[in-house]
């Protein structure tokens, strides 16, 4: 036996796998379809993930969305992944309340972002669910009472989201 301990860190053996991957912010209507056409030739045979992250999704209407699901399944070959990030809306019943508090702190995380848009320093961040509009509304209220309203973030009913992927042939 060695005199010295061995740290925690020599103790395990680590595998690495590196997976080259490039990323492409694009107009999710105009230049879909031509940019999945070049990348697919810049990658030859491998395989892609498109990925549409965030709740951007659900600023557009029902029909841009359709077409986009319609257009990006078109370009999709066998092997390829489509990760969808999307906010899903409260079910109600007894959970309600527990899953508004649950999206709050969700949204929490973004004031971050939110705070470079912020015209006051000192506002307080506010994010809450409007029945109404199946939303989570964002603000700041300022030290002198007033709101700056900051957007919203459209979350959906998962038999929405499954529905169109069905209609688009996914």
């Amino acid at each position: 036996m060695s005199q010295f301990r061995k740290t925690t860190s020599e103790l395990f053996v680590r595998n690495n796998v590196t997976v080259p991957a490039t990323g492409l912010e694009i107009d999710f209507f105009q230049d879909f379809p031509k940019v999945a056409t070049t990348v697919k030739r810049l990658n030859g045979s491998a395989m892609n993930m498109f990925c549409l992250l965030g709740n951007t999704f659900g600023n557009y209407s029902r029909g841009k969305q359709d077409s986009f699901f319609k257009a990006l399944f078109q370009e999709m070959n066998p092997g390829d992944l489509f990760l969808l990030g999307l906010g899903l809306r409260p079910s109600g019943g007894p959970a309600f309340s527990e899953q508004l508090n649950l999206l709050e702190k969700e949204y929490a995380v973004g004031e971050i972002f939110m705070r470079l848009g912020a015209d006051d320093p000192c506002s307080r961040f506010s994010s809450k669910y409007d029945c109404a509009s199946h939303s989570m509304i964002h603000s700041f209220e300022r030290p002198d009472g007033s709101i700056q309203e900051m957007g919203y973030s459209k979350l959906f009913d998962s038999s929405e989201v499954l529905l169109a992927l069905v209609n688009a042939g996914f």
